[in-house]
């Protein structure tokens, strides 16, 4: 099985996942990220990782981080 910190056990604990089965959890998770990548192999491929690279060094990784930090606020809550 899963070890306990996989990204899937993790997701599981959230309140609207619980109850999920874990392998069916974890083959969302990888058909997710697998057409999120199938995007980078396409002809192209390379024009996407260029995008990426131009953009997502500026404004996608302050949302992402400000996403993130909603996240654990709402997990774990804000006294903590």
């Amino acid at each position: 099985m899963l070890n306990k910190r996989s990204f899937v056990t993790k997701l599981i604990s959230v309140p609207f996942c619980i109850g999920a089965n874990q392998s069916i959890v974890a083959a969302v998770v990888c058909i997710v990220c697998f057409f999120i990548g199938l995007i980078f192999v396409t002809g192209a491929g390379e024009y996407w990782v260029k995008i990426f690279d131009s953009f997502a060094g500026t404004t996608g990784l302050i949302f992402i981080a400000l996403l993130e930090s909603i996240a654990v606020m709402y997990i774990y809550g804000h006294e903590k």
